[in-house]
């Protein structure tokens, strides 16, 4: 499939990142397309995974799991090294991002849980493998959650 996108596309996608429940005929009426073919692109946005789906953005804090903190990880030298499966083969779902990064840390978590003693936990599970160390920073307050990125918010061009 042909992953390339247009001006329209653009536009399109900027309509759905800043409300992906609104309605097609609006959406068609933003970017000046017919309904039909609005729908016949998204279509095809989804089909070559530039859209890879659609969520709700959720106030964790309100549903109690408001204790956030950014975990730094250095994989420990020898066996375990390059051993990119590690957090996945320990099926952690607290993990809310993962990264495999540059510099100090070869991982950057983002862990959400209720409480300190819930974190407390979780990070003995990851330190009892002895695979890693880590470094935890407590998230005070988000200012900008991930869900608000929005690179068309910035340029109308295409992105290379």
């Amino acid at each position: 499939m042909n992953n390339s996108i247009d001006q329209k596309d653009i536009q399109i996608l900027d309509e759905l990142k800043k409300n992906a429940r609104k309605p097609v005929t609006e959406i068609a009426d933003s970017v000046g397309l017919h309904p039909n073919t609005v729908l016949q692109r998204i279509s095809r946005l989804e089909k070559g995974g530039i859209i890879r789906g659609y969520s709700a953005d959720i106030d964790f804090q309100k549903i109690g799991y408001g204790f956030q903190v950014l975990v730094m990880m250095k994989l420990i030298v020898g066996k375990y090294a390059h051993d990119r499966g590690f957090m996945k083969d320990m099926s952690i779902p607290e993990v809310e991002a993962l990264y495999r990064i540059t510099g100090e840390s070869d991982w950057a978590a983002i862990i959400r849980t209720k409480n300190q003693k819930d974190f407390a936990d979780l990070i003995n599970k990851i330190l009892s493998q002895d695979k890693v160390r880590t470094v935890s920073h407590l998230v005070l307050d988000t200012e900008r959650h991930p869900i608000s990125y929005n690179p068309f918010a910035v340029s109308r061009e295409i992105p290379l």
